[in-house]
């Protein structure tokens, strides 16, 4: 095993010279690349770090208050779907979709890349 920023990561060949281990592409990639998941903690810890996302949580929470012209300008992009926001443990959510926070984002790309093998 091995620690890859953060994450325990099994070596590729222990895992495969195990004849009942199936491992699929996806995961072989992943392990390559040493990505770790991001948890629903990890985003819970950036909004509080997040001075904006912070003001986006508490927005929703009180049911999406003013106009264009009156709320900061980062909030103006949510305007339109404001019908569709919500919080979820202080999480801004767009529907079903968690709104990722600006420090996640590029790890969350990280993440959804690497199971892409097209």
């Amino acid at each position: 095993c091995k620690e890859v920023r953060g994450a325990v990561m099994v070596s590729i060949r222990s895992m495969t010279q195990d004849p009942e281990f199936e491992v699929g592409e996806e995961m072989l990639a992943s392990m390559e690349h040493g990505v770790r998941s991001v948890t629903w903690e990890m985003v819970r810890e950036e909004i509080n770090r997040d001075p904006e996302h912070k003001e986006l949580s508490e927005w929703i929470l009180g049911g999406c208050q003013g106009s264009t012209n009156t709320i900061p300008h980062h909030l103006k992009p949510y305007w339109r779907i404001k019908a569709d926001l919500r919080c979820v443990e202080g999480v801004p959510m767009f529907g079903d979709r968690t709104i990722v926070p600006r420090g996640l984002r590029k790890e969350v790309q990280g993440v959804l890349h690497s199971a892409h093998q097209g």
